[in-house]
């Protein structure tokens, strides 16, 4: 099952939960545990919010649809 994108932000902050501007790109990255996942650098935001979906599929399969 795939969730893209996942928006689910604090507050109105703009863009995907877990993807980050950096240096003209932008990074990926989701937590579990206290452990912080680097998932990659990206040319665009829908590859780094992709990459999050997959990584939140495996560390947490029972994270309903949304």
């Amino acid at each position: 099952m795939i969730r893209f994108p996942y928006f689910a932000r604090r507050g109105d902050a703009p863009g995907y939960k877990g993807v980050r501007p950096n240096r003209g790109k932008v990074t990926a990255q989701v937590h579990k545990a206290g452990k912080r996942y680097h998932l990659g650098t990206f040319s665009n935001d829908h590859h780094a919010a992709w990459a999050v979906n997959m990584a939140l599929e495996i560390l947490y399969p029972g994270l309903p649809d949304r």
